[in-house]
C-alpha cells in the first residue's frame, strides 16, 4: 500500500511504530520472556503518513482520500 500511495497519489508514508517492549530498555527488561503477538502484528501494519501542523485542510483531506483509495485497492 505504501507504494500505491507514493506512486499514484504522491503521499509519502512509512510503517514505523516499533513496539515499546522491544525498543525501550526499561520496558524490555520488565517484560523479558513475555510474548505480545497482537502488539507485534499492529506494529507491522501501523501506517504513518506524512503530516505537518502547517498543512492545510485541503491537503489533509487529500491525504485521507488517498489512504482510503489505496486501502480499497489492496482490500
Amino acid at each position: 500500500m505504501i507504494e500505491i500511495l507514493e506512486r499514484e497519489y504522491g503521499v509519502g508514508c512509512i510503517v514505523a511504530d516499533p513496539q515499546t517492549y522491544v525498543t525501550h530498555p526499561m520496558v524490555r527488561e520488565a517484560t523479558l520472556g513475555q510474548d505480545a503477538p497482537l502488539t507485534d502484528e499492529v506494529a507491522e501494519r501501523l501506517l504513518c503518513p506524512s503530516l505537518h501542523p502547517l498543512m492545510s485542510t485541503t491537503e489533509n483531506q487529500m491525504i485521507a482520500e488517498a489512504i482510503d483509495s489505496a486501502v480499497r485497492k489492496v482490500s
